[in-house]
């Protein structure tokens, strides 16, 4: 492989046109064989790893890299994390470091999940060259986490690769590796029948089971995966004597379809106890679509009012807060213990 020549670029440093006064722009090394200009400091910390050896030596590479994003604003640890995923960067030898430098990164302080971010990384890689990187990281070591999990089902995603999806979820229950809301997402919002239901006008399966039988192969069987762990439903679930809540945030449409049908579940399986406690207040957490890319039109909150109409739910938004439907629990449980018989 040909590795370009690095040269020395300094932008302009100050912009005297602000208010306050910005700091310098980093200093790039612009990489002539068309990877990612690199800053001095990432330059610097790929050095490190490479002079020390450090790719053979799990220890010092874990905390070089926790040192490096520690003492780097968040500029220039994308901007080398950047530089690894680029198809075309100076350092292929440290490839297998991609997915440990993401995961120091998705701790620090200044990071906010940022799904455009992944959606612009996860493309430079194409599928082999991540499982190649997945493969090289595990052998030298660095454990796969759920947050690098999800970077790889969403490049299965990115390439309509639905069908790699299962084994690898299979791999991490077999790892211990918890599914997350972002797990979800990256599952469901690739399976283009799922995504048909949730975002058409028309009903829904509304049990797992009836949306099971009417999906094709593979998203039947990435559906029974994801809700074989309730990990995540466990997560987004607060049931106590005075309420029980199902909290929707950071749910994209096809997880939050998903999620009520599990919840639907899991409330008729305590409800059929007889000294099951019924909580007083039922709430069902959607938010208002302040995120959302129409602001104020949530599409989880349409998604959620058209179940509650199919399902003829006594559940009805909160007039305290649009964001929520609610009901009496009393109410929800006879509505659900009819709907065994």
């Amino acid at each position: 492989m040909v590795v370009g020549i690095l040269t020395l670029t300094i932008p302009s440093s100050w912009n005297h046109h602000r208010r306050h006064c910005l700091r310098p722009t980093p200093p790039l090394i612009k990489c002539e064989s068309g990877g990612v200009p690199l800053t001095k400091q990432a330059h610097r910390f790929f050095s490190s790893l490479t002079s020390t050896a450090a790719v053979d030596d799990l220890a010092t590479a874990n905390r070089l890299i926790k040192k490096f994003v520690a003492s780097s604003p968040k500029s220039i640890a994308l901007n080398a994390l950047s530089h690894l995923l680029s198809p075309r960067n100076s350092h292929p030898h440290l490839s297998a470091i991609a997915f440990p430098l993401y995961t120091k990164i998705s701790e620090a302080s200044w990071y906010n999940w940022n799904p455009k971010l992944v959606a612009d990384l996860v493309p430079l890689l194409d599928i082999q060259d991540m499982e190649r990187m997945v493969r090289k990281m595990e052998i030298e070591g660095f454990g796969v986490d759920t947050i690098s999990s999800n970077m790889i089902l969403s490049s299965y995603g990115a390439y309509n690769a639905l069908p790699k999806m299962v084994p690898w979820l299979q791999k991490m229950k077999a790892l211990e590796i918890p599914f997350s809301i972002r797990t979800y997402n990256c599952v469901l919002n690739s399976c283009p029948m799922i995504m048909s239901f949730v975002r058409g006008s028309g009903g829904f399966p509304v049990s797992v089971s009836e949306l099971v039988n009417v999906l094709d192969e593979v998203e039947a069987l990435l559906v029974k995966e994801l809700v074989e762990s309730s990990s995540v439903l466990d997560e987004a679930m607060e049931w106590d004597d005075l309420e029980l809540k199902l909290d929707l945030h950071g749910m994209h449409s096809g997880s939050a379809y998903l999620i009520m049908l599990q919840w639907i579940e899991e409330m008729k399986s305590r409800f059929r106890v007889e000294e099951c406690v019924v909580p007083a207040q039922i709430t069902v957490v959607c938010g208002t679509g302040k995120h959302s890319s129409v602001r104020g039109e949530s599409p989880v909150k349409t998604l959620i009012k058209a179940m509650m109409v199919q399902m003829k739910s006594p559940m009805r938004i909160d007039r305290k807060n649009i964001g929520c439907f609610i009901a009496k629990g009393q109410v929800v449980r006879n509505w659900l213990i009819q709907s065994l018989d």
